[in-house]
């Protein structure tokens, strides 16, 4: 007797669960062991029923119930293999979802024979990561690497800064003005005005406020030993 693959459906909306396990059970290769109607039912499920596969609604008993249960799940029993399946599009579900634990994501709009096709995909490959997954973990690690490359760019010219300037500057973020600064440095007025311009020409910055803001933004002195 051939294995089928065990599957279980995690969807609150009865109407779509229905439709679901209909079209898998087409499937002569997949048989649907079990159905939930929430993220707390899907972890229970889980531990009873020890399905191959769940694909799981983020969003059931409320916004990231799918998300909290993939998680969940995911730590207690590593070997079930989790497929996102949601009407949710944006990068940042889509990575969360990998992130706690989920190997594929598909959308609603997918298909019957996509749908199972995935759940094959997956069952078959050991460590699988969805094409959807994919894309958009290679958009977040690029757009990490400009972040990066672009901090790194910035306090290597924070590091040209003179002594003084470095000094004047971490007096403007901690609130200080030119005036109360010149006062606790006892230079004249002009002098901190000529700083404060040679620091914004070599940091890039057209302002005092701006350059500040950017400053605590990426905090600086708490996080940087500078």
């Amino acid at each position: 007797m051939i294995m089928k693959i065990r599957v279980m459906v995690c969807e609150d909306i009865k109407g779509i669960r229905n439709y679901v396990v209909t079209s898998l059970r087409k499937d002569n290769d997949i048989e649907v062991v079990a159905e939930a109607g929430s993220g707390e039912e899907a972890i229970e499920l889980a531990g009873k029923i020890k399905p191959d596969i769940i694909l799981m609604d983020i969003q059931m008993e409320y916004e990231t119930a799918g998300l909290d249960a993939i998680r969940t799940i995911y730590e207690t029993y590593p070997d079930i293999k989790i497929i996102v399946l949601t009407v949710h599009d944006k990068s940042e579900f889509i990575i969360e979802a990998y992130y706690t634990g989920a190997v594929d994501y598909l959308l609603k709009t997918a298909d019957s024979e996509e749908i199972c096709k995935s759940i094959k995909k997956v069952y078959e490959t050991e460590n699988f990561v969805g094409p959807l997954i994919a894309k958009n973990l290679r958009a977040e690690f690029t757009r990490m690497k400009k972040s990066e490359e672009t901090l790194m760019f910035f306090i290597h010219k924070f590091t040209t800064l003179t002594q003084s300037e470095k000094e004047i500057l971490k007096l403007l973020y901690g609130g200080y003005n030119k005036k109360q600064i010149s006062e606790m440095r006892c230079i004249e007025y002009s002098t901190v005005k000529v700083h404060v311009k040679h620091i914004l020409k070599k940091l890039g910055y057209t302002t005092t406020s701006n350059l500040v803001s950017f400053l605590r933004k990426i905090k600086i002195y708490e996080e940087f030993k500078l």
